[in-house]
């Protein structure tokens, strides 16, 4: 009962909150200034005909009748993460800190570990990866919110690694500990903004998107990782390459990341990042790049070059951008190389269609399935996997 109350807590609260509610999508209205953000209240929604509403209503999927959804896997409690090892097998990060292992599409019925999580407010386990050289090493990594011994808690965000040695994860080895982690506050009724992605780019670095944890101003600081999108060794060392010397980060002024992939073409990073009042963003992520919070959200209207213009904001509408992945397989030919990503409020799995040379513009995204809330990924068949609250669904010819 403590799970699911956990579970279902968490869930009221990123719909009510962070994730913020929302409509459809759109990219004809610029960025407000986040000061400008801030000052919106409920006089200004009643009178603004522009203002988002609370209840998100879920858009039509553009007909494919070429392709066929079907449940993959179901029977999950919040499967944030998933991942597929090189011998076909999906790992699984519930929320609640349970691992799990699906095997030739069925899941098996007790954990490969089980990480003591914080139960919510956008905590718990909020990122998976697999270890490039997976074949070999077995070895994956988890970042989860851990709790004070006895307690619900909050004490840190930590990064992990463990390896999979028969259907357990064992040789548990910290790789960051005592990351920030939010903690409820009269500032911080919105969420936690943890973020938690975690992911290896085509450099074999590791890779951590982090929130502001509702910090605002430890956000602005270079050698906090709030808000930031962290490049690692796999050993939690920091690369003699880093754009920053001695510093974690690799790009700054992020809200509440909670998509990460890397384009297939270029290898940079792609994350999805939630705004204070709409304003969601896709952003491809250059080294040394400044996003803009808590300066702003969305586009910038200074009309400088001091902060990165996203790929794709989401205007007034509230959507709760989630899971991101390019499209690698080969079953869906006019789907190459495209971004995905879902989204919490209307759970819909939205195309993004980048422009070169440089895929830093995009046109309008269009609804291709539903539901998806969580997360989404390239299969190694082809397909296209992705998940809400409770299953994971496959798409395909």
């Amino acid at each position: 009962m403590a799970r699911a109350l956990g579970v279902l807590a968490l869930a009221a609260i990123i719909a009510a909150a962070a994730c913020s509610p929302g409509r459809s999508a759109s990219t004809e209205k610029p960025g407000r200034s986040a000061a400008a953000q801030r000052g919106a209240s409920a006089t200004e929604s009643s009178r603004d005909p522009d203002f988002p509403r609370a209840v998100p209503t879920p858009p039509t999927p553009v007909p494919r009748p070429q392709l066929h959804q079907e449940t993959y896997v179901e029977g999950l409690a919040m499967p944030v993460a998933f991942e597929f090892a090189p011998d076909g097998r999906m790992f699984v990060a519930e929320l609640d800190g349970r691992i799990r292992l699906v095997e030739g599409g069925a899941l098996r019925p007790e954990p490969i570990i089980t990480l003591p999580t914080t139960k919510g407010l956008e905590q718990g386990a909020l990122g998976l990866a697999l270890d490039p050289d997976f074949s070999r090493t077995h070895q994956f990594f988890v970042l989860y919110s851990e709790p004070r011994p006895g307690t619900n808690d909050p004490r840190r965000n930590r990064l992990v690694r463990l390896t999979e040695s028969g259907g357990r994860g064992v040789d548990q080895q910290v790789i960051l500990d005592n990351l920030p982690i939010g903690k409820p506050s009269p500032e911080n009724v919105n969420g936690d903004h943890n973020g938690g992605r975690i992911g290896f780019g085509p450099d074999g670095k590791l890779y951590v998107a982090m929130g502001d944890v509702a910090q605002r101003t430890a956000a602005l600081k270079l050698e906090n990782p709030h808000g930031k999108l962290l490049r690692l060794n796999p050993d939690g060392s920091i690369p003699a390459d880093n754009p920053f010397p001695g510093q974690a980060a690799y790009a700054t002024g992020f809200r509440s990341p909670f998509g990460l992939d890397f384009h297939p073409l270029t290898g940079l990073p792609y994350v999805t990042d939630n705004g204070p009042q709409g304003h969601d963003e896709v952003n491809r992520v250059v080294a040394r790049g400044n996003y803009g919070w808590p300066e702003v959200a969305g586009r910038s209207t200074k009309n400088d070059t001091v902060y990165v213009d996203p790929v794709w904001e989401s205007g007034l509408e509230r959507l709760g951008p989630t899971g991101l992945a390019f499209y690698t397989g080969s079953l869906m030919p006019e789907f190459q190389n495209d971004l995905f990503f879902c989204d919490w409020n209307t759970g819909s799995l939205w195309r993004l269609r980048l422009e070169p040379p440089d895929y830093g513009r995009s046109g309008n995204p269009e609804v291709v399935a539903q539901p998806c809330r969580l997360y989404v990924r390239t299969g190694p068949d082809g397909a296209l996997y992705f998940s809400d609250h409770h299953a994971i669904y496959r798409l395909a010819p």
